[in-house]
């Protein structure tokens, strides 16, 4: 019970702290091809509870076991609150289908999947003033390695969080919807 009151605590958390900042964002973002600023709150605080619905999906999270009861009821209090805060209405239909499907004894990789998508709240942050730089990639290090000693999989891995976040910043600056934005590298 104490590891999902703080699970849900340290969401809540850094959701109340996007809210609160949108007083002072100091950048103007209301120009005709960018987002405004509620948008890109209302995106990250979406990706930061889709990021814990996803961690749902496994048994263990952040080095502690955690019951199927207990991420059944994780999963629920996530959802209830999306729903409560009127965010759920602004999440693609892919993101409200996985806020809604239960947790089952077997992972749904396509859900654990969604969690790369985390990725994107870096560049939103930084474009709204709540970041002071993004990550630097020279001497970007993924698993206490630098890219050139990446294995295979490593490196698809660090493939997969810089087309996230490039997406991010195409979603930002352009009209489309979330789910509509097409990347061209």
């Amino acid at each position: 019970m104490e590891v999902r009151r703080k699970s849900q605590k340290n969401t809540s958390e850094t959701c109340k702290a996007l809210l609160e900042q949108k007083s002072w964002i100091m950048y103007s973002i209301g120009s005709d091809f960018m987002k405004n600023k509620n948008d890109l709150l209302q995106r990250a605080i979406i990706l930061t509870c889709l990021s814990d619905r996803c961690a749902q999906e496994r048994s263990v999270i952040g080095g502690i076991s955690r019951s199927l009861a207990e991420r059944k009821q994780q999963r629920t209090a996530i959802c209830n609150w999306l729903d409560r805060m009127g965010y759920l209405e602004k999440c693609t239909e892919t993101e409200k289908a996985a806020f809604h499907k239960e947790v089952e004894k077997k992972s749904d990789l396509e859900v654990l999947q969604m969690q790369i998508n985390y990725e994107c709240i870096e560049p939103i942050l930084w474009t709204t003033g709540l970041l002071d730089k993004l990550s630097n990639y020279n001497g970007f290090r993924v698993n206490r390695k630098l890219i050139e000693e990446l294995n295979d999989a490593q490196l698809s891995k660090l493939t997969q969080i810089a087309e996230r976040r490039f997406y991010s910043f195409e979603w930002m600056a352009g009209e489309d919807n979330w789910d509509e934005v097409e990347l061209v590298c």
